[in-house]
């Protein structure tokens, strides 16, 4: 396929730069995809216009045909010049693209595809990173899907969001994992391909920043998995596993063992790597995860997919994935200390970094008219990250390269458990940089505050803000930086993001007073 893949649609000839280029028909109307609720099992109308993109007549065929085929029919329609005048449905993770991200794009992509939407166009699942960074970036991931799904052999089938020449200008598109699409100001072709993709769907288990709600309003479907600072599920892989059984029960069908191998492993995998393996004293997991991770379990035939020796459940035949085998297999790759600290300080910053608007009225608060703050999880301790070369450096740079009023680092990292077993406890730490010392003070205060709203982090300070003088390019900046122990272990981003927040929108509320005084 290489570089000619594109969508379909109407194309012309540009000469030798870009042979083909592809635009889509104005005309279309904006479709969403069909909650379970009003879903039903559509049969494959034979009458239908040829010009629709189909997929194979097996409905459940392994992850690794879907996306091959998609990839194929993809190319085919725009080779035949082939539209049937509606945009091409997209669906996309958040912008860190860890694997909750990656995997629940792709296998709600084939859920809706197989069962949601039978005899409609596929739906097209979109690599939220860059295809280099998911090949060499992305260890846990990429294990899941050729170790164990077998997509070694169709990796290159995966559309990657730098991969333009696949990218429609023209989309709607349901998020996965996050739940505010918002185009950075670099200007790349990446950014511009996106400028009208219109968000119609989301599902979600992070804090609703309430935006898309002209084109996807509250309702069916907005399934965003959060409530009272807390997400009521682990992993957005177990909202796919709730949507399967929903469209599954919706079509009648028996779920005894109907789930397709390739597909249960994909979400088996991340539910277990995001809950922690439902460890109690990490207070990740919830019921609702040991119900999908159950239901994946017993609803799957085994048998139908090889899987590596090291996560199965040698105590049962039948190829079973023994779910702890499987935990540590991923949480070895996720937290490779050998991947990590071979990993350039911009590399670690960049590999599960978010950016968050903040709201406003918030940013008149400071002369500065930037409207973000980042944060980026790194699987390191702080020690062993602060020891890598020039980060302040990077630090600096990255905060005036993405026009950050504040850059928070969270690292996360395993400990020997203290009950005297061969087991280990997750532990956090947390800083936060800025150029703005004054602010960075005031929030630091909001964030230990423990009368406020917010969730309690339990932040201990290792030492004050220190000012650090660092030489960039043409000059030398002044960074500002906190150290902090984060005790309260179960408070992830998705905690802290919202946290951090309050405290803008707190900053707002009081300069609303004082500019009424």
């Amino acid at each position: 396929v290489g570089s000619l893949g594109c969508f379909c649609g109407d194309f012309i000839t540009l000469g030798p730069q870009k042979p083909w280029v592809v635009s889509f028909l104005q005309r279309g109307k904006l479709r969403r995809r069909p909650p379970p609720s009003t879903c039903k099992m559509m049969q494959n109308n034979e009458s239908s216009s040829s010009n629709n993109i189909r997929l194979s007549a097996t409905s459940m065929s392994p992850v690794a045909d879907f996306l091959k085929e998609t990839k194929q029919a993809v190319l085919s329609a725009r080779l035949d010049g082939q539209s049937n005048g509606s945009s091409p449905h997209l669906v996309l993770g958040n912008p860190a693209g860890d694997a909750d991200s990656i995997i629940s794009a792709i296998c709600l992509a084939y859920v809706d595809s197989k069962i949601g939407n039978k005899g409609e166009q596929p739906s097209i699942p979109i690599v939220s990173i860059p295809w280099e960074d998911l090949k060499s970036l992305r260890p846990e991931s990429t294990f899941l899907l050729t170790n164990c799904a077998g997509i070694d052999d169709h990796l290159e089938d995966l559309i990657a969001i730098d991969q333009t020449d696949f990218l429609p200008s023209r989309a709607t598109l349901t998020l996965v994992d996050h739940n505010h699409h918002f185009l950075p100001s670099s200007g790349t072709s990446s950014t511009q391909h996106q400028q009208e993709w219109t968000v119609t769907e989301i599902v979600d288990h992070h804090l609703d920043e309430n935006e898309h709600l002209d084109t996807c309003p509250h309702g069916p479907h907005r399934n965003i998995a959060f409530e009272d600072s807390q997400a009521l599920v682990a992993s957005t892989c177990t909202l796919i596993v709730e949507r399967f059984y929903a469209l599954v029960m919706e079509g009648e069908t028996s779920a005894q063992k109907l789930v397709p191998p390739s597909l249960a492993i994909l979400l088996l995998g991340v539910i277990l790597l995001d809950s922690i393996n439902m460890l109690p004293q990490a207070g990740k997991g919830t019921p609702r995860d040991g119900d999908a991770i159950q239901k994946l379990l017993s609803d799957t035939d085994w048998t139908q997919i090889p899987l590596p020796d090291e996560i199965l459940d040698n105590k049962k035949n039948h190829n079973t994935p023994d779910p702890t085998k499987l935990f540590e297999c991923l949480q070895a790759q996720k937290f490779s200390p050998k991947f990590w600290k071979g990993l350039t300080a911009m590399q670690g910053i960049k590999m599960d970094y978010k950016s968050f608007l903040i709201p406003s009225d918030a940013s008149a608060t400071s002369s500065s008219s930037s409207s973000l703050f980042g944060i980026s999880t790194i699987l390191l301790d702080m020690e062993t990250f602060w020891r890598k070369d020039n980060v302040l450096q990077t630090m600096a740079q990255f905060i005036a390269e993405n026009n950050l009023k504040m850059l928070g680092l969270m690292f996360t990292y395993m400990q020997k458990a203290e009950d005297g077993q061969d087991s280990e406890k997750p532990c956090r730490q947390l800083a936060l940089a800025s150029t703005d010392r004054d602010e960075l003070e005031r929030l630091v205060a909001f964030l230990m505050d423990d009368g406020s709203d917010i969730v309690n982090l339990q932040l201990s300070k290792q030492d004050e803000v220190s000012e650090e003088k660092v030489m960039m390019k043409d000059s030398i900046s002044t960074l500002y930086v906190i150290q902090m122990d984060q005790h309260n272990s179960a408070a992830s981003r998705k905690q802290v993001a919202p946290a951090i927040m309050g405290f803008w929108k707190d900053q707002s509320h009081s300069w609303g007073e004082r500019s009424e005084l």
